[in-house]
C-alpha cells in the first residue's frame, strides 16, 4: 500500500464553513496535489487531503494517466464531503 506523507505541489484548494447543530462553525479544507506517475510505470497518483482542525486525511486516487487520477480524486472528494456533511451536520448548512 502506498503511504503518502505530504502533498508536494498543491494545484487546487478550498475551504468550506459548516454550521454545527449548536450554532458553532467548523472549517473543512480540501487540498488537491499535482498528479504524478508512480515508480511502477503503470499508474498515476493524485494526492488529496481532506480535513478539519481536529482531523486530517491524506489519500491518493489512482488512474491510468494523470487526467484519470485527477478526475477520480475529485469524485472521491465530492462523496467524502457529502458523507461528512450527512453524518456530522444539519442539512443545508454549507456556506461557501
Amino acid at each position: 500500500m502506498l503511504k503518502i506523507n505530504e502533498i508536494d505541489i498543491v494545484v487546487a484548494s478550498r475551504e468550506f464553513e459548516f454550521r454545527l447543530e449548536d450554532g458553532s462553525t467548523e472549517t473543512y479544507s480540501v487540498r488537491v496535489g499535482m498528479p504524478y506517475e508512480r515508480d511502477d510505470g503503470f499508474d498515476w497518483c493524485c494526492p488529496y487531503e481532506l480535513g478539519t482542525a481536529s482531523s486530517r486525511r491524506l489519500r491518493c486516487a489512482f488512474g491510468i494517466d494523470s487526467i484519470q487520477a485527477l478526475e477520480l480524486a475529485m469524485k472521491i472528494i465530492k462523496v467524502e464531503i457529502e458523507i461528512w456533511e450527512r453524518y456530522r451536520l444539519d442539512e443545508n448548512t454549507l456556506k461557501t
